[in-house]
This record gives C-alpha cells, sequence and structure tokens, in this order.
C-alpha cells in the first residue's frame, strides 16, 4: 500500500509512469514475499487484506511498466482470480475493490488483446420503485444530450446491439455519477453498488466484444466506436494516469482501425463521429508528435464542417462520450489548436 500511495503522488506531483517505477518497486518485493506467506492457508490467503495487496501489486505491475515483466500481471491476475473462486466469489468485497479487480482485468485484456479473466458481475437487485424514479428523474435530467448522437437513429443501425445495450449503460452510469456531484448527502450505497455494477457489466461487454472483432465484419462506425469507447472508459476511470499503457495500446490499435478505412468517405459521412474519435485519441497521446498528426487529421477532416468554437465543439463530444469535469480542459485547448491549424489549412486548398 505504501508502495502504490508513493506511486500515486508521484504521478500527480507530474511524474511518468515509469518514473515511478524505482519508487514502487522498493516495496513490491517485501509486499509479494508477505503474500507467499499468507497463501500457505486458506484463511489468510482469502482474507481481505490479501485480495487488497495483489490487487495494488497488480495495479501497480499494470500501470507502472507492464512492459518491464509481461509474466507478473499474468500470474498476479491468475493468483487473484483463484482467490475470488475460493471466496465464492465478490460478495464481502467492497465495490471500490471489485471495480480495480475488473479494471485491471480490463486493462490486461486490453494490453494484451485478450478476452477478459474474470467473471462478469452480477447484476444486483433492482431499485425500489421510488428509489428508482427519483434517480430517474434526476439522471435524465442530467442526460441533456450526453451520448444522444451515438444512441441516435443514425447510428444505431450501424452498431452491435450488444454494443449499443453497452453504450446506453455507460451513459446512464455517467449521467447517474454527474448528477451527483457536490450533492451525495442523500445516497445511499445500495443506489452507488446498483449503478457501479452496471458500469461494471458494461466494461466486460466492451472488451469481450473488441477481443472478438476477429471472427465478425463489423461496420466502420462500429470498428471506430470498438476502440475508441473503451479508450473513452479508460481515460474516466484512470484519471491520474492519463497517459496509461492500456491507452497506448489503444492508440495502437485505432491507427491498424483506421489504416484499413476510407477516411475521406468517413469524414464525409460522419464527420462528428471522427472529431470526437480523433480528439479522444489525441488526449491519450504521451508523445507530441502523435498528438500534432492526429490534430492535423481533425483539422483537415473537419475543414469547411465545423467552425472549431468551443461550445460548438463540446456539443458534439456530449452527443458521443466526453465528461466535461474530466476531459474539457484539454478538450478545449485541442479545440484552439485546431482553431489555429485550421488556417494553414485552407491556404493549402
Amino acid at each position: 500500500m505504501i508502495g502504490a500511495a508513493s506511486g500515486t503522488i508521484a504521478a500527480i506531483n507530474g511524474q511518468t509512469p515509469s518514473g515511478c517505477n524505482s519508487i514502487v518497486q522498493r516495496h513490491k518485493t517485501t509486499s509479494i514475499s508477505l503474500i507467499n506467506r499468507k497463501l500457505q492457508n486458506v484463511q489468510d490467503a482469502t482474507s481481505l487484506s490479501t485480495v487488497i495487496t495483489i490487487v495494488l501489486i497488480l495495479a501497480l505491475e499494470m500501470v507502472v511498466d507492464p512492459n518491464r515483466d509481461p509474466d507478473a500481471a499474468n500470474i498476479h491476475l491468475a493468483g487473484l482470480r483463484n482467490i475470488i473462486g475460493l471466496r465464492g466469489g465478490y460478495d464481502g468485497l467492497p465495490m471500490s475493490l471489485v471495480q480495480w479487480i475488473i479494471f485491471q482485468d480490463f486493462s490486461y485484456a486490453v494490453i494484451h488483446r485478450t478476452f477478459p479473466r474474470f467473471p462478469i458481475i452480477p447484476r444486483k437487485s433492482p431499485l425500489s420503485g421510488a428509489k428508482y424514479r427519483a434517480i430517474s428523474k434526476r439522471v435524465n435530467l442530467e442526460l441533456g444530450s450526453l451520448s444522444s448522437e451515438i444512441l441516435s437513429s443514425r447510428y444505431v443501425p450501424l452498431l452491435d446491439p450488444t454494443q449499443v445495450d453497452a453504450y446506453t449503460e455507460l451513459s446512464i452510469v455517467i449521467a447517474f455519477r454527474e448528477s451527483c456531484i457536490g450533492d451525495q448527502s442523500e445516497l445511499e450505497l445500495v443506489e452507488t453498488d446498483y449503478f457501479d455494477t452496471i458500469w461494471l457489466r458494461a466494461q466486460h461487454s466492451l472488451i469481450s466484444f473488441s477481443s472478438s472483432n476477429m471472427f465478425r465484419q463489423d461496420s466502420d462506425v462500429q470498428n471506430i466506436c470498438r476502440i475508441v469507447v473503451p479508450m473513452f472508459v479508460v481515460q474516466t476511470q484512470l484519471i491520474t494516469y492519463r497517459h496509461s499503457p492500456a491507452a497506448e495500446s489503444l492508440k495502437d490499435q485505432f491507427l491498424e482501425v483506421i489504416a484499413s478505412l476510407d477516411l475521406q468517405k468517413l469524414w464525409e459521412h460522419f464527420h462528428e463521429l471522427m472529431v470526437w474519435a480523433f480528439m479522444f485519441v489525441c488526449h491519450s497521446c504521451r508523445e507530441q508528435a502523435w498528438r500534432e498528426r492526429f490534430l492535423l487529421e481533425v483539422a483537415k477532416g473537419g475543414q469547411g464542417r465545423m467552425k472549431w468554437e468551443w461550445q460548438e465543439v463540446r456539443k458534439l463530444l456530449l452527443g458521443f462520450f466526453f465528461v466535461d469535469r474530466l476531459h474539457g480542459k484539454d478538450f478545449r485547448k485541442m479545440c484552439e489548436e485546431v482553431r489555429l491549424l485550421d488556417s494553414p489549412v485552407k491556404a493549402e486548398m
């Protein structure tokens, strides 16, 4: 835990994930030694403290440097899954811990392009009628235009039905969470757990779908969303480490996808989708060269279709997946950069 805290503080203070490596490695060896001793009997092996320690070590492996020891995360995931099995499932674990377990599985699957290792979390019992109506009223007000474009009649026919369900659930959970900002006094644990479970089930659907893409022939729109929606999930869940290895892997997968697409045709027919997708990938890029390349593509593709005023772009982004509170600052900066790039693009034409 000390290692995790040290690494997180270092990241917040501006160090890159790889720069945190020396800090956390000092604590990891001791922790693994203690865990190995605990694994000698079932009671200690399945204790909450053991689960938490393994999750933290796994998080450090996944976030700090997953390529330094590729087998380490795999070993920790397998061991953690066995322990969860011995416990009889996720029951008895705090939802915040379950979220981290599922997210590490999600990140590993993204980086290594595999299926999820952990079983999908069971649905929670429905909320009571009165609770659900009260929350629905608040959520519907918050939804507004959130995801209204990607879930519109224009896009839904181009999406896989399982992903339409997942995108709808993500949208509802985002709206619920944003509606709770600054006003959590009346929230109950059963309510937050209910929506967190929906979020985790949607995550499982996203990565399972992405990993099975070789067996399907998806539309170009779905191929783009297959990469960028999980990227949104990574950026929303792992906001401290914006340039995480999972985000980097998704950037590489995005490059592979667009290499096989007719980008000119997509810009012509779905420029809103393309602006959102390229800006989100740009947001995830660590290297300035990639950022400039993606922004130039946005400027070229959006030329004549966008004025690049922030309110216009913000409205477009909200039609897909975007949280102003988390992403707005950098996206607004990108909007200004694209506006500057737009003039030379016009001059070339």
